[in-house]
């Protein structure tokens, strides 16, 4: 999920959900999950 900003608690909610939390940032983007993050298999 790609976000310019996020509500209080999405990012957690993404990480529950085993998706990817990008964060764009100027003409850049960020993936800002835990480095023990495992997506979820679709």
């Amino acid at each position: 999920m790609a976000w310019l900003t996020a509500d209080a608690g999405a990012e957690a909610m993404l990480e529950n959900r085993g998706l990817f939390s990008i964060r764009a940032t100027g003409d850049s983007a960020s993936i800002l999950n835990d480095a023990d993050f495992r997506p979820r298999a679709w």
